[in-house]
């Protein structure tokens, strides 16, 4: 167990900041991640919704409708308004 966990953040923070961040290995990670998870069978199916009838399916969708509609003054921007 770590007793002085303040000096062991430091050091870590620093290792971080030490060492460039390699795209390629943590692009390998994440794919040895996924591939142990789709052997775990522990991700979900590709279309949870498959066996909802459809019309459940829409009602769902408007029902988290406004959540994904953003009110921004300035239409300018590009966000969406109401």
């Amino acid at each position: 167990m770590i007793a002085d966990t303040a000096c062991w953040r430091g050091w870590e923070d620093n290792l971080c900041r030490s060492q460039p961040a390699d795209y390629e290995r943590n692009l390998r990670l994440v794919e040895a991640l996924w591939e142990e998870a789709l052997l775990l069978g522990v991700l979900p199916q590709e279309d949870a919704f498959e066996n909802i009838p459809v019309k459940a399916r829409a009602e769902r969708v408007f029902m988290f409708r406004d959540l994904l509609v953003l009110e921004n003054p300035n239409p300018d921007e590009g966000y969406i308004s109401r």
